[in-house]
């Protein structure tokens, strides 16, 4: 009897694992995350593109929402622009 009661206890649990992870791939499958849409705000508008004189390629871009300009460089590096007066340049002509 014993022996029963353990077994009915291991079918049990082996039950309860599949029906975990039946529901964890349901819900991932039901609700995939979309990277395009939860990095849709962080994407850039290409200003400009080159390489300069020591093969390094920059590319020149502005943050839609903000209208920051900022440096890219070999993809690795970014950096804003800045005006005479230590304030963030924007694509926005300034008064």
């Amino acid at each position: 009897m014993k022996e029963q009661k353990h077994d009915w206890v291991k079918i049990g649990g082996i039950i309860g694992i599949v029906v975990i992870v039946v529901t964890v791939i349901i819900y991932g499958i039901t609700n995939p995350v979309n990277a395009d849409t939860q990095y849709e705000r962080y994407k850039f508008v290409t200003i400009e593109q080159y390489y300069d004189d020591n093969n390094t390629f920059t590319k020149i871009v502005c943050d839609p929402e903000t209208k920051v300009l900022y440096a890219i460089i070999d993809g690795r590096l970014i950096t804003p622009f800045y005006n005479a007066d230590g304030t963030l340049r924007t694509a926005e002509p300034e008064e």
